[in-house]
């Protein structure tokens, strides 16, 4: 990250009043104090990282249905950070659903454990993870960890 001294580049103040266009929101009057402000983002202080599992999903029913294997809690909110999911014989998708049962995919239809750690996908209360069933006697008990981020909606 780049260290501007306070007070000491003016074309940096120019080009931020032009940008935010400050010129227009305050008459052309903008001037800078030179105090610095220490900033914090307090949003990683309000939330509580889960590693939440569930085994014994049954995705032997007919290909394609959804089967619900956690839900956001009222008044949370919960972003997702990772998943895992077990080897099924046929074709399974880890999927989200929104409260109007509108489903999203995650992933592409497998049958190989899928590890993800790079997700940032922000969930409102009500929604839904979970996975499609295969149509296969042999995906009976399967399984599904995540890694979520949980705060109190506000």
């Amino acid at each position: 990250m780049q260290q501007i001294p306070i007070g000491t580049d003016a074309t940096f103040w120019r080009r931020l009043a032009k940008r935010l266009d400050l010129d227009a929101l305050i008459g052309g009057k903008a001037t800078v104090p030179n105090i610095v402000l220490p900033v914090t983002n307090i949003e990683p202080l309000l939330q509580d990282l889960s590693r939440d599992y569930v085994s014994g999903l049954d995705l032997s029913a007919s290909a394609g249905t959804f089967v619900q294997a956690f839900v956001v809690d009222p008044g949370e909110i919960w972003t997702l950070i990772g998943w895992s999911t077990s080897t099924t014989v046929a074709s399974s998708q880890l999927m989200i659903r929104d409260t109007q049962s509108q489903a999203y995919p995650l992933t592409i239809a497998l049958t190989a454990i899928n590890i993800e750690y790079l997700a940032n996908i922000p969930l409102p209360e009500g929604w839904e993870i979970g996975r499609t069933t295969t149509g296969n006697a042999g995906d009976s008990n399967e399984s599904l960890f995540i890694l979520v981020k949980k705060e109190t909606a506000y």
